[in-house]
């Protein structure tokens, strides 16, 4: 990686790729970057960061909420690595493309229920209408799920069956950290004090 610049979307190429939104930078490189934050403290990572942080929503279309989502998580994690605003960001974000979430694609639905579990397990209070919002979509998410634990792309009963890997792991995701996910209000980030207990959040989060 270079030292001047954010992450590449692409290496190594050998073709053209398509022009879609996974082969042009965007804060769904977040994600990305934050998981690299645990191998090394690459200038990269953070001007990846910089660059896309405090735009997220700007950046963002909102019928195209799968790397959206990517985009808060990447927040929520360098949240947890010390860049408190990023949490911030992440929740007000969350509560605007949460309006956009729709029934027809299982990964979208349960990747809005895993960020959505991940901000109440870092103590951010819910209003009625998310909390009422993301009941629905738990139920919902229930509908693209066979008896045998397979999770379709789109809804059971829909022709041709998609039986989905991302939607399947974004799922089992959201149901293994819904049993864990402390109640609203428990230690952890606090909303109105910016303040993170040392358990949610260690380091700085300062660029090298």
């Amino acid at each position: 990686l270079s030292n001047g610049d954010g992450l590449p979307v692409a290496i190594h190429l050998r073709r053209d790729l398509p022009d879609c939104w996974s082969t042009r930078p965007g804060p769904f490189q977040l994600k990305t970057a934050a998981a690299l934050l645990s191998v090394q403290e690459h200038p990269a990572v953070w001007k990846t960061f910089h660059r896309w942080s405090g735009r997220v929503l700007d950046a963002t279309d909102p019928a195209d909420l799968h790397p959206a989502f990517y985009a808060l998580e990447g927040l929520l994690r360098f949240g947890i690595a010390g860049r408190h605003e990023a949490l911030q960001e992440a929740n007000s974000c969350f509560g605007v493309l949460l309006e956009h979430v729709d029934c027809s694609r299982s990964d979208v639905i349960a990747q809005a229920l895993l960020v959505g579990c991940r901000l109440r397990s870092l103590g951010f209070e819910r209003t009625k209408r998310v909390s009422d919002r993301l009941e629905e979509l738990r139920f919902l998410l229930e509908e693209f799920i066979a008896d045998s634990g397979a999770v379709s792309f789109r809804r059971l009963g829909t022709s041709p069956i998609h039986w989905n890997a991302w939607s399947a792991i974004f799922a089992h995701q959201y149901f293994w950290l819904e049993q864990f996910s402390p109640p609203t209000g428990s230690p952890g980030f606090h909303e109105k004090t910016g303040d993170a207990d040392r358990d949610s959040a260690k380091g700085d989060g300062k660029a090298p």
